[in-house]
């Protein structure tokens, strides 16, 4: 398939596009910067993965030492500026329990 800046305006607008047009004043340079740009950000993603459940472990670690329990989200609601939590953590809950959707 031959792709064209018409093309890559529908699919992605043209104000995204404009940049890469106005960088190269080229249009298949700026296609390929383009393609670039998305092959590059993807392979980013296999790390950022890791990094959030790394992050997310650690987290829950050092909030199960910090309140002495497993389940250190129920101190929420009795724990000054961490009240307004409780509504999300209910919500989730119930989602994980498949009361909801």
């Amino acid at each position: 398939m031959e792709y064209n800046k018409s093309y890559f305006e529908k699919i992605f607008s043209t104000k995204r596009m404009e940049r890469y047009d106005r960088l190269y004043n080229d249009e298949k340079r700026a296609i390929a910067h383009y393609q670039c740009n998305i092959e590059l950000a993807e392979s980013f993603y296999p790390c950022l993965s890791i990094l959030e459940v790394a992050l997310r472990n650690a987290l829950s670690r050092e909030l199960e030492t910090m309140t002495g329990r497993e389940d250190w989200y129920a101190v929420f609601p009795t724990t000054p500026g961490l009240s307004n939590l409780n509504r999300y953590i209910t919500k989730a809950s119930k989602q994980i329990a498949g009361l909801t959707k």
